[in-house]
């Protein structure tokens, strides 16, 4: 009994070992899963440009052609028109043609048929995206700033009651062009990982699916671009309703190159004053300090501009050691020197996870402008890095490192994103404060020094 034992482990042996036409047999099946696949992935190709086009047609139908003969009692000028549809007709001409030239190709579809190559011929007339979600946003202004008048109101709801439009508003068709790239990058690629390589459509579905890629790249930077432009025009309309014009013929926000970075309420002290909550706008060179005013019956609030500091004049920055109130609650903040006689400013929070992120893209930004030096072709690489000891403790340690003809290698650390669970958190936001470390500006020297002064630096 105990000799059987080697025999039966070679049969089982012999019983797993497959076959030459078991090999072939699999990889017959796998072909078929793979031809299975590629026929629904071209089915749903077709099924979703049909209805996509279809519904690209009822917004011109049902919506743009109405305002446009309508465009007096809609209350609408062809300049708003314009805003809100962009160059929608063109791109449906386009989308209408493609459609066209799949549907014969998917209705008689067979394992060697191709639909790459009609991608291929489409993907550069695709770029016509890239002005109609650059138009996105102020077209979602246009609509906004519409709504608040009764008779556009009024005539767009008569519209939206359309029984071919079902439940969907003008909106929703508005922004079908928009995430219809992602669509076509979704449904490309799923064709392309069900081609076999030796198939004549696999380096045609290779070039699409790349083509592609870098068109919604270009198409989120414009969008990206386009949506700045808008906040930044916003903004400088809000600011210019809640102050004073003389205060205002100074300070012109938009500007190329100029980004709106991020915006937070911060408890704003200046020098030893009295903190008050301010409106503090952040922007790639640029820190904007704003009073928010509340007007009854206002579709948004206004801003009364309080300070504006370009970042090139900020000669130091600190993270302040965590004060306790009287109430018992723990007080972040960062200390501001700057230069040209404005003197010092604290910005403090509450909030120990907004005031990191903010310290974080101030000091990032801050660095930029540091760093930029049109008379010398300098380089520097950054990266946040820990060292906010009372807030975050997991992240990984990096510097920022600057290059300078007169200069000394330096580095400095700004506190982390937080991480972890909420419990960590909290550990992390009690168990110390903000390790200290002071960047400097040396704007004389045009370039950066860094510093750390004793740990002992003056709560907020």
């Amino acid at each position: 009994t105990v000799g059987a034992a080697p025999a039966a482990e070679g049969e089982e042996g012999e019983a797993h070992e497959e076959t030459e036409e078991e090999k072939a047999a699999a990889a017959e099946r796998r072909v078929a899963k793979m031809r299975e696949k590629k026929r629904n992935v071209v089915q749903e190709l077709l099924h979703t440009e049909q209805k996509y086009v279809d519904s690209l047609s009822l917004l011109v139908s049902v919506f743009m052609t109405p305002m446009e003969v309508w465009s007096s009692r809609a209350g609408v000028s062809p300049a708003d028109i314009k805003q809100i549809f962009g160059n929608l007709k063109v791109i449906l001409a386009c989308n209408k043609q493609l459609l066209e030239e799949m549907r014969p190709r998917i209705e008689q579809w067979g394992d060697d048929s191709l639909i790459g190559d009609v991608f291929l011929q489409f993907v550069e007339y695709l770029r016509l995206y890239i002005h109609y979600v650059k138009n996105y946003s102020l077209a979602m202004a246009t609509l906004r700033a519409l709504r608040n008048k009764s008779d556009f109101a009024a005539f767009i709801g008569e519209l939206e009651q359309d029984p071919k439009v079902g439940k969907f508003t003008i909106k929703d068709f508005i922004i079908m062009p928009v995430q219809r790239i992602p669509r076509y990058i979704m449904l490309i690629r799923d064709l392309y990982c069900a081609t076999p390589q030796h198939h004549p459509d696999y380096v045609n579905l290779a070039e699409v699916h790349e083509k592609l890629r870098l068109l919604a790249d270009q198409v989120e930077e414009a969008q990206s671009k386009e949506s700045n432009i808008q906040q930044i025009t916003e903004l400088q309309a809000q600011l210019r309703d809640g102050t004073p014009k003389s205060e205002m013929q100074s300070v012109q926000l938009l500007k190329p190159g100029r980004k709106l970075v991020m915006k937070s309420n911060l408890i704003c002290q200046r020098d030893r004053s009295h903190g008050k909550i301010r409106t503090v706008f952040l922007f790639s060179d640029l820190l904007l300090i704003a009073k928010t005013k509340r007007r009854q019956g206002a579709a948004a609030a206004s801003y009364r501009l309080v300070q504006h500091i370009p970042l090139y004049a900020i000669s130091s920055i600190r993270p302040l050691q965590p004060t306790q109130t009287s109430a018992g609650t723990t007080i972040h903040g960062i200390g501001l020197t700057i230069s040209g006689g404005i003197g010092n400013f604290r910005l403090l929070s509450q909030d120990a996870e907004s005031m990191i992120t903010f310290m974080q893209e101030l000091l990032r930004y801050f660095t930029d402008v540091a760093c930029d030096d049109p008379h010398e072709q300098s380089s520097a690489a950054a990266a946040s890095s820990p060292s906010a000891s009372g807030l975050s403790s997991s992240a990984s340690a990096s510097s920022i490192r600057v290059q300078r003809d007169v200069l000394e290698e330096a580095s400095h650390s700004i506190p982390p994103s937080p991480s972890g669970s909420k419990r960590q958190k909290k550990r992390n936001m009690t168990s110390g404060g903000l390790r200290s470390s002071r960047v400097t500006h040396a704007r004389g020297k045009r370039s950066t020094s860094i510093d750390q002064p004793p740990p002992h630096v003056a709560g907020a």
